[in-house]
């Protein structure tokens, strides 16, 4: 098991130890609905990691990889985009994409017809995502941003919830930006899976264990009831390996 006191009014985070690693102990947290590390980072730490070090030190050769592989990412993207338009209906609407990285599915959804922008803390990642002709705000999206845009008819957010201390908040703050009708596509690893719960038995490391960078792990269902908790339906579920998409 593991705990942490909350502030007043907080969830106290406790459940199950599913694994280590260095400082980090990640839980089946009971209040939260999924599984994540503790402790959890403050917001200053994570600014110090996204917009300076991530892709420098983490991901130094990402962006030029990324663009390697430009018709591989542009026909998953194209993928994606037609399983929300076959949903929703919308074509050709306005789309934010939140954590657009080098902005190759800003360059997806403007092909399809689609008004697009993006927020980026990454200042190489964004830099990247402008010299493609993309409008990117800068920083962490949160309520004080929100505040700035203009309501959408879809969020794009691929792998961004299992960084954030807290998933449930961002997604409110998403949904409140939807137009009627609209629509969030999110991403997320798919961990804690029967394949990596069989390799823990035979003795493997949890190399999907990555804390400070990945808070959260997800199943699909855990997904499922977050966004179900914040006020979504779920509408469609598809899977890779060890990879899952809700919309």
């Amino acid at each position: 098991m593991g705990a942490v006191m909350p502030k007043t009014g907080a969830p106290v985070h406790a459940g199950p130890r599913l694994a280590s690693r260095g400082d980090f102990t990640v839980i089946d947290c009971a209040s939260c609905g999924f599984a994540h590390a503790m402790p959890l980072p403050d917001e200053a730490a994570l600014s110090t990691v996204y917009s300076h070090d991530y892709y420098a030190t983490e991901k130094p050769l990402y962006l030029e990889r990324y663009e390697q592989d430009r018709a591989w990412w542009l026909d998953v993207y194209a993928d994606r985009l037609a399983t929300v338009e076959a949903a929703t209906g919308i074509r050709g609407g306005t789309a934010l994409d939140i954590g657009c990285g080098p902005g190759l599915f800003l360059d997806a959804a403007r092909d399809r017809g689609w008004r697009v922008e993006g927020i980026e803390p990454s200042r190489q990642a964004a830099a990247h995502a402008r010299g493609l002709g993309h409008a990117v705000h800068d920083g962490f999206f949160d309520p004080a941003m929100a505040a700035t845009l203009a309501p959408v008819d879809l969020i794009h957010m691929a792998l961004v919830l299992e960084h954030l201390p807290d998933p449930a908040a961002i997604l409110s703050t998403a949904r409140g930006l939807l137009k009627p009708g609209g629509a969030v596509c999110v991403v997320v690893p798919n961990d804690f899976n029967p394949l990596q719960a069989a390799a823990l038995q035979q003795g493997v490391e949890p190399y999907w264990v990555a804390p400070p960078h990945h808070l959260n792990y997800f199943t699909p269902h855990s997904l499922g009831r977050l966004l179900q908790a914040c006020g979504f339906a779920v509408v469609e579920r598809t899977a890779t390996f060890r990879w899952s998409c809700s919309c």
